[in-house]
């Protein structure tokens, strides 16, 4: 470290991070390990050998082996892991960027489960490491919730519940909390009826017709406004579209996952069981199932009450060819666990998301830059 920015030792975040989030990424360590013995050492090390510390600046100084002269400084933004100095008996320290302690819930999870892997592997590149990002943004969402982040391991990281009773014991012994009453995730409250859209039948043809040609005018109308103020004859921002949030994006995925755990309950989820996750494809919609023998497709939409629902054009396409092959799920999300979160569905969607919807521009102007630069094809890049 550089002098003066060693910062000093917070206590109290390392005893946060050993209870509430060091359980369940050890759980997840020993559920890929084929030797018990790991366990062990990993919590003796946890114990006797990590740190943490807070610093308002954290700056690392490098230098080259054998030309100690040769130095530079990086500061890093938020986090630093050094690890275990046996030579000098010096203990594996994360430092925190910081004026006071923070509460472990006010820190950025997915960047803290990316740099307390090293603590925990020996390759903190390999396949445990990539859910040890999930695992801390799940602690921090649920704000350690034991039997949400206990069902959420098993149901979609695979890691078993002895596992993960094993990594409590050896962290806590005879002190760690039971198991939560049951080993099984809730039943799932009752599906709603299937609400079968209008526009499946003979008048399915002509009403979407009716329906595009109406967000086609729409379409043209809102680029001309685009235009209009790129070309500075207008100064209106309506019709603009927007992104979603990284707390909308963390609510959809807990929707997500919800409806993928009912679907994979015995027996699945009102009739229809799980096939295929399909959302890492980018195909217009997240999960293939069977439902009456018949392979469909289901998107799944969280939302808060008196929200909205955003479609890219890969969704409405798959809809519009799929029809009564399309199911869209609706999740209505609260403060309750997501277990309990209400679901609606809808059959061959398209006609009520066309009627009830509008198109939105959020334009981007693509141009190649030998054309913009007037590069030529003998230019290697070099300056």
């Amino acid at each position: 470290m550089v002098p003066g920015s060693d910062g000093s030792p917070a206590p109290a975040l390392r005893d946060q991070i050993l209870a509430t989030l060091a359980p369940h990424l050890l759980a997840a360590v020993l559920a890929r390990s084929e030797r018990a013995s790991n366990g062990e050492q990993l919590v003796r090390r946890l114990r006797d050998h990590f740190e943490v510390r807070v610093a308002p600046e954290i700056a690392v100084q490098f230098s080259i082996d054998g030309q100690p002269e040769r130095t530079t400084s990086v500061t890093f933004d938020e986090y630093y892991f050094r690890p275990e100095r046996p030579s000098d008996r010096s203990p594996s320290v994360l430092y925190v960027r910081g004026e006071t302690p923070p509460d472990l819930f006010g820190l950025d999870g997915d960047g803290l489960g990316v740099v307390l892997a090293p603590l925990f592997l020996e390759s903190p590149s390999g396949e445990v490491a990539s859910v040890f990002p999930r695992i801390a943004s799940r602690v921090q969402s649920t704000h350690g919730d034991p039997i949400e982040i206990r069902r959420f391991l098993n149901s979609h990281l695979a890691v078993s519940f002895e596992a993960q009773d094993h990594a409590a014991f050896l962290m806590f012994g005879d002190g760690a909390p039971p198991p939560p009453p049951d080993d099984t995730a809730p039943e799932a409250p009752p599906p709603p009826p299937v609400l079968a859209d209008s526009g499946s039948g003979e008048a399915w043809p002509t009403e979407k017709n009716l329906l595009l040609e109406k967000h086609r005018t729409e379409l043209e109308g809102a680029a001309s406004r685009l235009l209009a103020r790129v070309s500075g004859e207008a100064t209106s921002t309506s019709g603009t579209g927007g992104g979603s949030t990284a707390d909308q994006r963390e609510q959809g995925l807990r929707g997500e996952d919800e409806i993928k755990r009912r679907l994979e309950m015995d027996g699945g989820w009102g009739g229809m069981t799980l096939t295929a996750d399909k959302r890492r494809q980018g195909c217009g919609y997240d999960f293939l199932c069977l439902y009456e023998e018949q392979e469909v497709k289901v998107e799944v939409k969280t939302f808060a009450a008196n929200g909205r629902l955003m479609f890219t054009a890969l969704e409405l396409q798959e809809a519009a060819s799929s029809e009564d092959e399309y199911f869209l799920v609706g999740v209505l999300s609260s403060a309750r666990p997501p277990y309990m979160w209400r679901a609606y569905w809808l059959r061959n969607p398209i006609v009520s998301v066309l009627s009830h919807g509008n198109f939105r521009i959020d334009a981007r102007l693509q141009v190649a830059a030998n054309s913009l630069f007037e590069l030529h094809s003998s230019q290697d890049g070099s300056p």
